[in-house]
């Protein structure tokens, strides 16, 4: 980065040549972002019946919004009339190396999460994974979804009304680089706040308090100027993982009770979840 000072110094030619070379990275970068995002345009609609070892089928609908959030409904479809109906809603990320689509809604009763995975085999087919490392489920049955854009706009009704502020919220990380997070006796469970009248943000990275600051802006998160106050801590590791994705998070998603940390890419950091109680 060339500093003001120096910037005043160089000649008209030089600055037009920096210019140029900006402009020229700067739309590559670009276009290489929007190549890796190959759901356009926004609404997209999937539609398909995947393979099922105890029903005729599973009908599957997914719907992507262009505010990052998602609607589901899956169908087991039996002899008769003996359907049973799923309905889902969330938020979706696509990888950042332009791969996969992520649907994640929340957790369930028993606090374990309610995610699926999807490979992109095109701009227009989906096809279901084993996990989030990208393996595909072992079979040559039907597991794929394919977008229907005459689909008429899905009726799913109202989706949960509690949306959990991201300021003055208690946030504790529930998986940290795809890993789960456990507290355990020896461990105080991890947590951050942002105050919103302050701006400074306030936590616990394991076993020492952290404090700093953080802008915010309608997608952007950043945190800044982190200052941690040590103690004796029995997993260092742990702690320098959350710390990492606090210096690394340059964006956020939130729906629900459950908050994204996002990368300068849009690629997931952790995920927490509200814990004000």
């Amino acid at each position: 980065m060339i500093g003001v000072v120096a910037w005043r110094t160089l000649s008209r030619t030089a600055k037009v040549a920096l210019l140029s070379a900006y402009l020229s990275a700067s739309a590559a970068w670009s276009a290489t972002a929007l190549a890796k995002s190959s759901i356009c345009p926004l609404p997209a609609r999937f539609f398909g019946v995947l393979s099922c070892a105890d029903c005729i089928g599973i009908r599957q609908r997914i719907d992507l919004l262009p505010n990052s959030k998602f609607a589901q409904t899956v169908e087991r479809l039996r002899e008769g009339d003996s359907q049973q109906d799923e309905l889902s809603y969330g938020i979706w990320w696509i990888s950042a190396d332009g791969g996969t689509l992520t649907l994640d809604a929340g957790s369930d009763a028993n606090g374990q999460d309610v995610r699926s995975v999807w490979r992109l085999s095109d701009a227009r087919t989906l096809r279901m994974l084993v996990d989030e490392r990208g393996d595909s489920i072992a079979s040559n049955l039907d597991f794929e979804v394919r977008r229907v854009d005459s689909l008429p706009a899905a009726r799913f009704g109202q989706p949960p009304e509690f949306q959990a502020p991201l300021a003055n919220t208690r946030w504790v990380p529930r998986r940290i680089a795809g890993r789960s997070v456990t507290a355990t006796a020896r461990q105080q469970e991890q947590w951050i706040v942002l105050d919103q009248r302050t701006r400074r943000v306030t936590g616990l990275a394991g076993c020492c308090e952290i404090t700093g600051i953080y802008d915010v802006g309608l997608r952007t998160l950043r945190i800044r100027g982190l200052v941690p106050i040590r103690r004796t801590c029995p997993d260092l590791e742990g702690e320098a993982a959350f710390l990492k994705v606090l210096h690394r998070t340059w964006g956020y998603r939130v729906a629900g009770r459950r908050l994204e940390l996002l990368d300068r890419r849009d690629a997931v950091l952790a995920d927490l979840e509200e814990r004000n109680q």
